[in-house]
């Protein structure tokens, strides 16, 4: 008797197992590649998220099997084009001078939203990157100083300076012309490979805000401009604008942009490049608004049926300056962080007499147009 009891218990067991497999096909899957995001050629990705988590993340149903659907929105999401983190070596020689600069940051302010009555929209999971945005990600960063002559105008001559003047050239062309194309889309999370050495090393600044950054944007107006604003026997003011965004959820969530309305900035170079007395970069702070939001809320597997939503906030602070070695900075202090007020000023403090020059307040609107052409007025 207990042979027979025995042996139906274990055939209960076999087709209770067997069901179970069969249901949930998709664990096998696991079980074989582990906890992956893609298995090819035996090469598997690994992952620190729970496969079952993940399973009953896209078992939208809740059938306990991942239909061709259901499993097709996984593994794009999964397997986006660009889905890697990218880091650049900015190499330094043996002999090489160094600075550091340091990065500061104060969270975009939730009531400032538009429409966001009883702060619903902060509440949702899309904003979930943003709100785990608390501080920067590398308070202070060393790089060798030759790696800022790419700020530097294509010029050698004393002469040739003086042309140059009040004449803005680009550091990064925006994307669509320089790959002679469309922009990168709105459904990614990772910035594409940077082939150029300018791109690379602004790439490396700004990812002392947030790991990732875009240089390139989705849209137009991108890039990054300067110009010549003053310079003497051998320094140049070099004044810059760049348009770039951060990418800040990772899958399963969504994506979702963050895009400052601007970074604005300078750089006080010697003429070889082997000299820094000042370098600055910040986003704006004086006006009501100076971020833009845009998230998905749905993303079709065609890639026809996205639907995004878009909001205006305000962020107090963003900004990175070199740290001067008589400078004590308090990281206690709430203060610190506000000394400059990041409306760029527009009076020249550097202490340089300078042989010649135009106004700050001429060199950023020199850069605005350069950006936005139409805002030219010929008098």
């Amino acid at each position: 008797m207990n042979l027979i009891k025995f042996a139906v218990l274990s055939v209960t067991l076999a087709l209770i197992l067997n069901y179970i497999l069969n249901k949930a096909s998709f664990y096998k899957f696991f079980n074989k590649c582990g906890y992956i995001v893609g298995c090819e050629n035996e090469k598997t990705t690994v992952v620190s998220m729970d496969g079952g988590m993940i399973f009953h993340k896209f078992d939208e149903d809740g059938d306990g099997v991942l239909s061709a659907n259901e499993f097709t929105k996984l593994m794009r999401r999964w397997t986006q084009n660009g889905q890697k983190l990218w880091s650049y070596n900015l190499p330094a020689g043996i002999f090489d001078r160094n600075i550091t600069l340091r990065a500061s940051y104060k969270p975009l302010l939730f009531n400032t939203l538009l429409n966001n009555e009883n702060n619903i929209i902060s509440k949702k999971s899309e904003f979930s990157g943003l709100q785990s945005w608390k501080e920067v990600n590398e308070k202070s960063k060393t790089f060798p100083i030759k790696h800022f002559k790419l700020f530097l105008p294509d010029v050698n001559s004393d002469s040739s300076i003086e042309n140059l003047i009040g004449k803005t050239y680009w550091l990064v062309k925006t994307y669509t012309k320089y790959k002679n194309g469309p922009g990168l889309p709105s459904n990614r999370y990772y910035p594409p490979h940077l082939s150029e050495p300018t791109e690379q090393f602004l790439y490396e600044i700004l990812r002392m805000f947030h790991e990732r950054p875009f240089v390139h944007m989705r849209f137009e107006p991108g890039g990054s401009l300067a110009v010549v604003r003053a310079y003497d026997d051998q320094y140049l003011d070099i004044h810059f604008r760049i348009h770039a965004e951060f990418q800040l959820n990772v899958p399963p969530n969504l994506p979702f942009w963050f895009t400052p309305a601007m970074f604005l900035g300078n750089v006080i170079i010697d003429r070889t490049g082997n000299d820094i007395k000042q370098f600055k970069l910040f986003v704006p702070n004086k006006k009501r608004l100076n971020v833009d939001l845009e998230w998905m809320r749905k993303m079709d597997e065609n890639d026809d049926g996205e639907e995004n939503e878009v909001n205006i906030g305000y962020m107090p602070h963003m900004k990175i300056e070199m740290q001067q070695p008589t400078t004590d900075y308090d990281d206690d202090d709430d203060d610190a962080a506000d000394a400059d007020d990041d409306s760029g000023g527009d009076e020249d403090v550097s202490g340089v007499k300078w042989r010649k020059d135009i106004s700050i307040l001429e060199a950023k609107k020199l850069l605005e147009i350069g950006f936005f052409p139409f805002k030219k007025v010929n008098c």
